[in-house]
């Protein structure tokens, strides 16, 4: 499984949280698109739903998947 906060879901708002997370803390972390966390099931089989932002990946209700989210997410099997 990976997944990774979304830098094209919010992206102004995003950003500016990036900037802020990244100056105060010593790990810094990258903000990635659908596109590129995508990329990283490259050779893998991505199970369904594939990469979704996360309240969409199999929610147990409606209002769950309803949920807004920030972060994309997906799994994977190596066959």
């Amino acid at each position: 499984m990976t997944s990774h906060l979304a830098s094209d879901v919010q992206p102004d708002e995003m950003a500016e949280m990036g900037r802020e997370l990244n100056s105060s803390m010593t790990q810094q972390f990258t903000m990635r698109a659908r596109a590129q966390v995508t990329g990283f099931f490259h050779g893998l089989t991505l199970l369904d739903p594939g990469v979704v932002l996360t309240h969409e990946w199999r929610p147990d209700s409606r209002d769950d998947a309803k949920t807004p989210g920030v972060l994309w997410a997906g799994v994977d099997r190596k066959d």
